[in-house]
């Protein structure tokens, strides 16, 4: 067997393309590998295949973030803002009055501050006022839920806080 300069033996080009060290894979490891991923098609393409579930978290994002700015903007106004949720019409409105028939308009200049998709509702309807220091009208906290047309939760209840007015998601 040739040596190389430092005496170590010199290996041929065959002996390195031998079957020892076999190249690809085996059909043992295509199948497990194509079973692995039909069960996890299994379990998790149903649930990106249903579009309702992101409807209602994007109501329940949406709904939180106008019942926050309705706070914020009667701490800007120093003045009283009253809020308005329609649960048939699954609409939110903020308004100068409690007749809202002077309507503030939304930053992005659109009619309506928060109107669910057709799919969507609230559970109930509800009318209260927040005072120019960001507080509530409402004795106990005010529970606030997305629901879908048949009645069902679509999404996280949302809390408003009765002495500060602080929404979150329960």
């Amino acid at each position: 067997m040739p040596t190389t300069a430092r005496g170590a033996p010199q290996l041929s080009a065959p002996l390195l393309l031998s079957n020892r060290h076999p190249r690809g894979f085996t059909l043992v490891e295509l199948v497990v590998v194509i079973v692995v991923m039909g069960i996890l098609a299994a379990v998790a393409g149903p649930r990106f295949a249903s579009v309702s579930l992101f409807k209602g978290a994007a109501a329940v994002e949406a709904t939180l973030a106008t019942l926050r700015a309705a706070q914020r903007t009667a701490v800007a106004r120093r003045a009283t803002v009253h809020v308005q949720i329609n649960g048939a019409a699954g609409s939110l409105a903020l308004c100068a009055d409690a007749a809202c028939t002077s309507p503030i308009t939304p930053p992005n200049g659109d009619a309506s501050w928060l109107q669910l998709d057709s799919s969507l509702r609230f559970a109930a309807s509800a009318s209260y006022s927040i005072d120019a220091y960001g507080r509530p009208s409402f004795p106990s906290a005010l529970l606030v839920q997305v629901t879908d047309q048949s009645g069902a939760s679509a999404g996280a209840a949302l809390q408003v806080e009765a002495e500060t007015g602080h929404a979150r998601k329960l």
